[in-house]
């Protein structure tokens, strides 16, 4: 008999049943055999008032259930619906719980059958998933969910996702589904039953082998082949206006005429043909993307030139590969070969995931992850994490699985056609255009191996931020808790960790075991040596910082006043620390080379073994060689400065080196190898000048060419800024009082706008106390409030809740001043609590004005105040995204129109109305505004 399916859903007035919280909607829908047999819903009067936050979430309010059924009157039929059924649900734990609460109430028996929960199930069936929440999946499988948030309507949809998950999971090769099977009965629900079904379904029956998969040892993979070349029709660059417009209406509807979008594309292509560089700033909304993407493509295609494209962020690389580039091949009169390019590490090794897999010691979070991706494997091109949507233990997991260069090559050797980061790199010499990011784009150039971007055709965008990343990949960072934590992967003999498994490895072998046995005892002198050391630093950092407020601070080390006697120990527990390291790292090579002496008797799980003792060993290394630079051979073009916590002693301790300024290197080690460079981003003048970001960027051709376009939108009839007059000066008055002063006016702003609003912060202190005093006001308490680093979650993830509620406040610092799309009603209000100049004490920045100040140079007109503008200019085009949005935007900081450096901000957006305003003229202005 084929099992009964019940998806359930419920609308309850709160969380938590032990508290008294009751259940207001009650749905079910039954599927039998893949399709939907019954339906049943239900209001339920709960006996008390339904909260106010319940009513606007579901619509359901007092009057709608005074007179429905209480839940005892219908707890018979509930339970009967139930009966001999699989109990399935979106979040099942918190359905089944909250019913079962229910039942024991009144005296009815509780379910105890199986359970599927569809987040799980999707999970494992839409492994690439943007969201599990219910709504943005229905979306996402084009299934129409009218109401969401009420029983009635979760509970259909639901069950038509669970129908489709099942069908889907059906489609799965055999081998995928048994492996599926084996690592479901790890799951927190009966997947496995249902597993076992289609397993059993699938054995009886011969179903045709799907063309589009190979199985590869035992593993369930995509057939990939890569780009074949079509012979094709002369090409000609479209030179007239008419010509690039017709382009354009192949992919847009309506098509607005943009002459600076259509004069970049010409500029670019100029560039190119001419092996010169340019600058070019394009303002929001002018297309810049297509202004550079249209003549990539056309010069590549002329050429036979690969140009390489480069963006800050992966999020960036992602939506310019899965936005952009299908509008460009619907423009093109011909076709492209594009190609993406990440670091090593983001690429699935399927070597070490074969040998994963045959693990049997799972737990919850890598069996789910195992299962993500054996789904994934069977249509994925790429081998790319991101395309993944792990959870945080899953990405832990990942670690395990990523690609590196420190796999043993005999183990490797199976994969070798298979290879995702290889057959990346292969795609590379068939590509038109090459997609990749600045991190990737600078190891490739300044790790001194023979660059694959060889061509030197470049569009960096976000150029802005090039240095940035310069810096970072030049710079070092020895974190005391990550080095411990990577020691403690060695582990004792009774963790069953690196040391157990190398220990067991040379028994297998014959081997003496006390070469294992060494490495243990260097392992615990090291972990001795590095607290000797970080305990001496946190004391030296505390003496420091006595007397601050605040509980964390960053300052250069050589503002640390130490006496002879410390500098000595400091210096000395360093060298010891240096000793351990070079017995440690030649213990772990030597005995990697003599058991690969053993080629023939070496199995994979002893090539996996030592291919993580080479992955210590090399991490090892270079912590020996950054703490070697940073305690003993400190060089006077790069600074070294201390991040400390006093609350975590020397477990807060973490230490950077880098050069002080980057643009020598970029000039010397990556520009001057270049035929062409195009740098591009919407924010790289500062009054109109690109002196700053050439000195930054050290591009020194007297040739370049700079064209600023300006941002096509009106932003007069779009844009108000607003300065409140009542706020104080912040050195003024203390942080509370400036906080409370501020939440006041952010309550009143957001009040009046009705919508959305993104406050945008240069410091976490100020974050912080913040969010506490705008949490507690009773008149937000509609609003969804949420917090970079306080209310959890990453960067995208807190975009992604800050779009999907009506009413919601997003408090970000640092990175959320770019980056961010949120265009229309997505975005209304935009508070900007500081002009954001680097804090003085920064050790970069103080190191850099030191420099400056030294060669006769005003750092604050030189650098802090360009730095400055440049970051207020992106977080200004966080606003207006479109032609028809509007917005209002204010600055908590009177400086901008009080101070003659304030008019250089003004004077570097386009121009706007501006208002110094009361309290109340602010509520006013945004209501008449919006």
């Amino acid at each position: 008999m084929a099992q009964r399916y019940v998806v359930v859903d419920l609308e309850t007035t709160g969380n938590s049943p032990k508290k008294g919280d009751r259940i207001i909607q009650f749905a079910a829908v039954v599927v039998e055999e893949g399709k939907i047999t019954e339906e049943f819903s239900t209001f339920i009067n709960p006996g008390i008032p339904i909260p106010h936050f319940i009513e606007e979430l579901t619509g359901i309010h007092d009057e709608m259930v005074k007179d429905a059924p209480t839940f005892q009157e219908v707890a018979d039929q509930i339970s009967s619906l139930l009966q001999d059924a699989c109990f399935v649900a979106h979040n099942v734990l918190f359905d089944l719980s909250f019913l079962q609460e229910e039942l024991k109430n009144c005296g009815a028996e509780g379910f105890y059958g199986p359970t599927i929960d569809t987040v799980e199930l999707a999970r494992i069936i839409r492994p690439t998933a943007d969201s599990y929440k219910l709504s943005l999946l229905s979306k996402a499988e084009g299934l129409y969910h009218d109401r969401p948030h009420r029983a009635d309507s979760d509970a259909y949809v639901t069950a038509m996702l669970f129908i489709k998950l099942t069908e889907d999971l059906k489609r799965l090769p055999l081998v995928t589904i048994k492996q599926l099977y084996r690592l479901s009965l790890s799951l927190k629900s009966e997947i496995s039953e249902l597993l076992l079904d289609i397993l059993t379904e699938r054995i009886q029956r011969d179903i045709p082998y799907r063309e589009d998969i190979e199985v590869f040892r035992g593993i369930a993979l995509k057939k990939l082949s890569l780009p074949v070349q079509i012979m094709e029709e002369p090409i000609i660059y479209p030179v007239s206006k008419e010509e690039k417009i017709r382009l354009l209406q192949k992919a847009f509807s309506s098509v607005e005429y943009r002459p600076g979008q259509l004069n970049m594309m010409d500029d670019v292509y100029e560039a190119f043909s001419t092996s010169k560089t340019a600058l070019i700033e394009a303002g929001t909304g002018l297309g810049k993307t297509l202004g550079y993407l249209i003549p990539a493509a056309y010069f590549s295609k002329l050429t036979n030139k690969k140009v390489v494209i480069s963006t800050y962020t992966l999020q960036l690389q992602n939506q310019l590969l899965h936005a952009e580039i299908p509008r460009l091949r619907e423009m093109l009169p011909f076709n492209i070969d594009v190609s993406v390019l990440k670091g090593k590490s983001n690429y699935l090794s399927l070597a070490k995931f074969e040998r994963s897999l045959r693990s049997k010691e799972d737990h919850y979070d890598s069996a789910l992850a195992k299962m993500q991706i054996l789904v994934w494997l069977t249509f994925t091109e790429t081998g790319d994490k991101d395309e993944l949507n792990l959870s945080s233990g899953g990405e832990l997991y990942w670690e395990k699985l990523q690609s590196d260069d420190y796999i043993i090559p005999e183990l490797q050797k199976p994969w070798l056609e298979k290879d995702f980061f290889l057959l990346a790199k292969r795609r590379i010499q068939y590509s038109n255009l090459i997609i990749t990011n600045h991190s990737y784009l600078l190891n490739d150039w300044l790790s001194g191996d023979d660059p694959l971007l060889e061509d030197g055709y470049i569009v960096i965008d976000e150029a802005h931020q090039l240095e940035y990343s310069a810096l970072k990949f030049l710079g070092n960072t020895i974190e005391y808790d990550y080095v411990k934590m990577m020691l403690n992967t060695w582990g004792g003999y009774d963790q069953k960790q690196l040391s157990y498994k190398v220990r067991k490895m040379l028994k297998n072998l014959g081997e003496n075991e006390q070469a294992a046995k060494d490495i243990d005892g260097l392992i615990q002198d090291l972990g001795f040596e590095l607290d000797q050391l970080f305990v001496v630093i946190s004391q030296l950092a505390y003496k420091h910082m006595k007397g601050e407020a605040t509980t964390k601070s960053s300052f250069e080390i050589d503002k640390l006043q130490w006496s002879k006697r410390e500098e000595s120990a400091v210096v000395v527990g360093a060298e010891r620390v240096i000793h351990i390291l070079s017995l440690l790292t030649n213990s772990i090579s030597s005995l990697i080379d003599k058991i690969m002496d053993k080629k023939e008797e070496l199995t994979k799980n002893v090539l996996l073994t030592l291919s993580e003792m080479n992955m210590l060993g090399g991490y090892l290394s270079s912590i020996k060689s950054q703490i070697s630079d940073f305690f003993l051979n400190r060089k006077k073009s790069r600074i070294y400065w201390i991040e400390y916590n006093k609350n975590s002693s020397h477990h807060g301790i973490s230490l950077f080196s880098q050069p002080v300024y980057a643009g020598s290197q970029l000039h010397e080690r990556f520009f001057k190898h270049q035929n062409s460079v195009v740098l591009t981003s919407s924010t790289l003048t500062v009054k109109g000048s690109f002196t700053f970001v050439k000195d930054l960027l050290g591009v020194k051709d007297d040739q370049i060419k700079t064209t600023n376009y300006p941002s096509p939108f009106s932003y007069k009839n779009q844009v108000k800024m607003l300065i409140p007059s009542e706020i104080p000066e912040i050195n003024s008055v203390s942080l509370e009082e400036f906080v409370k002063v501020m939440g006041m006016h952010i309550s009143t702003a957001v009040r009046s706008s009705h919508g959305k609003a993104l406050i945008l912060f240069n410091s976490y202190e100020m974050l912080r106390a913040t969010y506490s005093v705008i949490k507690e006001k009773d008149d937000l308490s509609d609003f969804s409030i949420l917090a970079q680093g306080v209310t959890g979650g990453s960067r995208a993830k807190l975009i992604r809740s800050f779009q999907s509620y009506e009413k919601s406040i997003l408090l970000g610092t640092s990175s959320f001043w770019e980056g961010i799309d949120l265009p229309g009603e997505q975005l209304s209000l935009l508070i900007i609590v500081r002009l954001p100049f680097s804090s003085p004490s920064e050790p970069i920045t103080e190191a850099r004005c030191r420099n400056l100040k030294e060669s006769g140079k005003n750092p604050f007109s030189t650098y802090s105040l360009p730095e400055a503008i440049i970051r207020f200019k992106q977080g200004f085009g966080r606003l207006i995204r479109k032609q028809d949005d509007k917005g209002i935007v204010i600055v908590m900081d009177k400086r901008i129109i009080t101070t003659s450096y304030g008019k250089d901000f003004l004077k570097s957006i386009p121009p706007i109305e501006v208002e110094l305003v009361s309290l109340e003229r602010m509520k006013e202005q945004i209501q008449n505004w919006l």
